[in-house]
């Protein structure tokens, strides 16, 4: 059959239309009376200007194009970047800025995920250091989680500290959840897994104002994709969803690389991935 869009990318009917912002709408609305303010970035950004802070790894997944002019441009591969930019350009005289957003971002298919256009809400908090930022914002997002219908959630956490050790080879095996390749699998498990990391032993204090204890696991294993986390992060799972549906963490260098020095936590939800569960449902 002939194909009259390209793979990957959303097209939706009415139904479909409505049925999205009715959940964008229900997770801004969350976020705004958690205090975070809407913020948007351009779709469409000069390589070189956003470059400068882009992990390695997105620049490799990026979609990039030269304009009329022969400037090399690039489709957003993600939010905390460019939000990055912004913040270090635009908004440095504010030292607590919580910032949040509802938009695509765009990048060439993985192994696990055949979207190019991929829709996320998420938040920056900029500003912050400390252990019960971290804590909150893993809080938020649970709740919105429970308020989109998953009240099932499972949150695992990961630290730096844990991968200081690993080759190249055993990284990439980790990040692609291959342990056939690494050998083994390595040891998820409560608090006795990361008491050697004092960010993860605060962190677990912080957790349990919210009676977390129950949905977090410390997992090793766990290591991003993309490298811009400096302390705690994580990945929330919730059932009948193979992939993750959020992710986030601690990235206290990466706007010091536009030019403003600042601490940053934040996290991402994957709302395609939640639409198209929510549809099934």
């Amino acid at each position: 059959m002939k194909r009259f869009t390209p793979t990957g990318v959303a097209e939706w009917l009415p139904d479909e239309a409505i049925r999205h912002n009715s959940l964008t709408r229900s997770v801004s609305d969350s976020l705004e009376a958690a205090g975070f303010s809407p913020i948007r970035t351009p779709v469409i950004d000069y390589f070189d200007a956003l470059s400068v802070g882009l992990d390695p790894k997105l620049v490799s997944r990026s979609i990039r194009f030269f304009d009329s002019n022969g400037h090399l441009m690039i489709l957003r591969p993600d939010h905390t970047t460019p939000i990055a930019r912004m913040v270090a350009n635009r908004l440095s005289n504010n030292d607590d800025l919580k910032l949040y957003y509802v938009a695509p971002v765009f990048r060439t298919p993985s192994d696990s995920d055949q979207q190019l256009e991929v829709f996320q809400a998420g938040v920056e908090w900029i500003g912050p250091q400390s252990a019960s930022s971290d804590a909150h914002l893993i809080h938020l997002c649970r709740s919105i989680l429970g308020k989109l219908g998953f009240s099932d959630v499972g949150i695992d956490i990961g630290h730096p500290s844990f991968s200081s050790g690993f080759t190249d080879a055993e990284r990439t095996a980790l990040i692609q959840k291959d342990y056939v390749a690494l050998g083994y699998i390595p040891p998820r498990g409560g608090l006795e897994i990361a008491e050697s990391i004092p960010d993860l032993c605060q962190l677990h204090n912080e957790l349990a104002h919210y009676n977390l204890e129950s949905a977090v696991t410390y997992n090793p294993g766990l290591i991003s994709e993309f490298d811009y986390y400096t302390g705690p992060h994580f990945e929330v799972y919730v059932p009948g969803i193979r992939q993750m549906v959020a992710s986030g963490g601690r990235y206290d260098r990466l706007i010091a690389k536009f030019g403003y020095d600042v601490p940053a936590v934040g996290f991402a939800i994957n709302i395609s991935l939640i639409q198209e569960r929510l549809a099934q449902c």
